[in-house]
């Protein structure tokens, strides 16, 4: 391990294999998930390719295909401070939420064309309807919630920055 980065511990380990499985929920692969659980957890917070490696007891090849994909994927960047290191990207869980809206409402506007090509068929444009609806209603909340965070992230950050300066 490299001299400045903290070994992680064995619960911490179990704890990065946790979320790697959550994250597997959104589709992402285990081993790139974990990849994104180590960086949430490590300190420092930027880390090379061969220290994520060692650290999760990776190959640095499988690592690096790894860390290609969550660039990819906008769930890290390089580092500003040293671009052979990789760090979390502070804005992606917004990003990705909003991004989400927009493939949201794709998908409801997709199902009101799915329902005028069909003939007046109830047992055919239920599902269609349902999804619709369901689609529709997370793709027209998304923009007060994303305000809502908005708001709500700058209150906690003035309030954080003024317990760490106390």
């Amino acid at each position: 391990m490299s001299v400045n980065v903290t070994p992680l511990t064995a619960d911490e380990l179990a704890y990065v294999d946790e979320l790697a499985k959550c994250f597997g929920l959104d589709g992402y692969p285990f081993e790139t998930a974990r990849v994104v659980g180590y960086l949430l957890i490590s300190d420092p917070p930027a880390q090379s390719v061969e220290e994520i490696a060692e650290a999760i007891g990776r190959t640095k090849e499988q690592v690096a295909e790894d860390a290609a994909l969550i660039k990819q994927f906008g769930l890290a960047e390089p580092s500003p401070t040293d671009e052979t290191k990789l760090r979390i990207r502070p804005s992606q869980w917004s990003d990705i939420l909003s991004g989400r809206r927009e493939g949201l409402a794709q998908m409801s506007d997709l199902l009101a064309k799915g329902m005028e090509l069909l003939p007046p068929d109830p047992a055919r444009l239920e599902r269609l309807e349902f999804m619709a609806e369901l689609y529709g209603f997370f793709a027209a909340r998304i923009p007060a919630l994303m305000n809502e965070w908005q708001e709500h992230i700058t209150a906690w950050q003035a309030a954080r920055d003024a317990r760490v300066a106390a």
